[in-house]
């Protein structure tokens, strides 16, 4: 993995010249993590074509800090490694430029963090068409599912589950007791359609939660799940 430091003055590349002279205007357009802004874009771009990949810190360093909330949970999901710029890019909300440094296969881009980045932010075909290429939807500890079905996307959870090697009973069907405490009717169907997990893992946690929270329609499909089997 290529370092900033390393970089600083030796980039070939003239997109990226810019940026790397200055480490702390650097930092803080990288900071921004808005997908919507040209200057953003532009460093991500030149990040890509100078093969770094993580997060880039106020100094210049590489693997300082992570600076958005779904970013810290994907990496620390592949075992801590940092994320591929096309990650970021889809988790900033840029997800045609994750699209295109994917297609380009940008140094550094793992193709599991751009699945798990797509369902994330909600991006079924994006996830269909990356488990069609052969991408392993379960990479990660079935980061992507858990993504999804935190966040309640019914469409990615679907999709992800249609392939054996995602386990969504993992971990006393954790993907289950997450969408049922915050309330995720549509996630909790497909769970339990599936099969595979547990209404009733760890005593009954999920519809306690779903109780609480005044979920009333979560509750009936647990109580049916419980019910039939």
């Amino acid at each position: 993995m290529a370092s900033v430091a390393a970089t600083l003055g030796y980039s070939q590349s003239s997109a990226g010249a810019q940026f790397w002279s200055e480490p702390l205007r650097t930092y803080g357009v990288f900071a921004s993590t808005d997908g919507d802004d040209d200057e953003w874009i532009a460093l991500i771009r030149a990040m890509a074509a100078a093969g770094i990949t993580g997060p880039l810190g106020p100094t210049g360093d590489i693997g300082v800090e992570l600076v958005w909330d779904e970013g810290e949970e994907l990496a620390h999901a592949f075992d801590g490694g940092p994320l591929c710029v096309a990650a970021m890019a889809m988790l900033a909300g840029a997800v045609n430029l994750g699209i295109e440094l994917l297609d380009a296969e940008a140094p550094g881009t793992v193709a599991g963090q751009v699945l798990a980045a797509a369902a994330a932010v909600d991006e079924p075909h994006l996830v269909h068409r990356l488990m069609e290429e052969g991408v392993d939807p379960s990479a990660g500890w079935d980061a992507a599912l858990r993504c999804a079905a935190r966040r309640g996307y019914a469409g990615v959870v679907a999709a992800l589950i249609v392939d054996e090697r995602v386990d969504p009973s993992r971990c006393s069907s954790e993907v289950l007791r997450s969408a049922a405490r915050a309330g995720h009717t549509d996630v909790v169907y497909h769970l339990l359609a599936d099969g595979r997990v547990d209404a009733n893992a760890m005593d009954g946690i999920a519809r306690a939660s779903a109780v609480r929270g005044g979920h009333d329609q979560v509750v009936a499909l647990l109580d049916r799940a419980a019910t039939h089997g």
